[in-house]
């Protein structure tokens, strides 16, 4: 297996790093028994363990879940790798964490790559040399590929070939955000195209109440999670965001080790951000109130050049919450405002105008 040229990591790589030392953490983890470990030690541990860790541990994707277990079963038995896999579905569902376990599940070593990031034949030429017969290649983003890739993959897909060189089976899985985008081609090399739906609110409760537990060892009062869950829009992403956000404050007026969250408190951490009951923070409110004063549909490259935001921001940050909210819809011409949309954007500016008469 040849080794890669470029030492400089990804973001996408950076994640698997990440999580081989988690992997790591939790063997280890299992041969602790005998040893003499303090609190501390065993909490560290602890608190590496990967949520969800394994696909049946997913919740609110059973459809998704049952169908790609049977596809994986199917594959073991014949003693091949899974067929290609496309998953597709807005930002922040946990696509590349589904990616990560059904590699895990056919026992597969992973490697991660980004669709907005491959931009070079050496690019490629150094992932190949990492291509081990039964590996998974995951690419996020895999809409985002110039065509002078894409059309590469399609060889590699197809015929198990770059160039001269005849690669081991293997099995790639995308994901994207914009199915749309994605060439009719590399669509149709995909054996598996699975859509990520988002999170029903008795899902993201549950999500909420697990990374609360393990990644800050916090309980979380009565309704605390439901209140998060209804600022989330059935975004697991938005949900650790807002959970973090409240850790932080109760950290701030508590201590550290106070270990335990009220809905007051939660509430406290809202407002005092500016996060309010529909989970909108001020660059939400800046995109429907410009969407409001030009009342049209303005697109994406334009909200992003006069709100001095970038275009993969406001994709991957704020436009699912909002379009799940349903404050915006997109047209051919671009973003405009629903009546929701309209009605809130009147909110603002009256309240805007209630701050500036006090203020006076």
């Amino acid at each position: 297996m040849a080794k890669r040229k470029n030492p400089d990591q990804n973001p996408i790589e950076r994640l698997a790093a990440v999580e081989e030392v988690t992997r790591q953490l939790e063997e280890l983890a299992k041969t602790t028994d005998g040893l003499q470990l303090t609190e501390d030690q065993k909490k560290g541990l602890a608190e590496n363990k990967r949520y969800p860790a394994t696909l049946t541990e997913i919740v609110g994707q059973e459809q998704l879940i049952k169908r790609i277990r049977i596809h994986i079963v199917a594959a073991k038995q014949k003693a091949k790798p899974l067929k290609h896999v496309l998953l597709y579905g807005p930002p922040g569902l946990g696509k590349t964490t589904i990616a990560s376990l059904i590699a895990e599940d056919m026992e597969s070593r992973i490697i991660f790559q980004s669709g907005r990031l491959l931009r070079s034949i050496k690019q490629i030429e150094d992932m190949v040399g990492e291509v081990t017969e039964g590996c998974t290649i995951f690419i996020d983003e895999i809409h985002g590929l110039q065509k002078k890739i894409t059309d590469i993959f399609l060889t590699m897909m197809q015929d198990n070939r770059f160039g001269d060189i005849v690669l081991p089976p293997f099995t790639l899985i995308g994901a994207s955000t914009s199915i749309g985008k994605l060439q009719k081609p590399m669509r149709d090399r995909f054996h598996h195209i699975l859509e990520v739906r988002y999170y029903e609110p008795q899902h993201m409760v549950k999500i909420i109440n697990e990374y609360a537990k393990r990644e800050h060892y916090t309980a979380l009062g009565k309704h605390v999670d439901r209140e998060i869950s209804i600022r989330s829009h059935g975004i697991p992403r938005i949900a650790k965001r807002l959970l973090d956000v409240v850790k932080d404050y109760s950290d701030a007026k508590k201590g550290y080790e106070s270990g335990f969250i009220s809905k007051e408190t939660a509430l406290r951490a809202f407002k005092e951000v500016d996060i309010d009951d529909l989970g909108f923070e001020d660059t939400h409110r800046r995109i429907i109130s410009y969407l409001f004063k030009q009342g049209r549909p303005i697109g994406k490259d334009t909200l992003s050049l006069t709100l001095s935001i970038s275009p993969d921001d406001i994709e991957e940050l704020f436009e699912g919450a909002l379009l799940r909210a349903g404050m915006i819809m997109k047209t051919p011409k671009g973003r405009e405002l629903t009546e929701d949309g309209v009605d809130y954007a009147r909110k603002i500016a009256s309240k805007s105008r209630s701050n500036g008469t006090k203020k006076k």
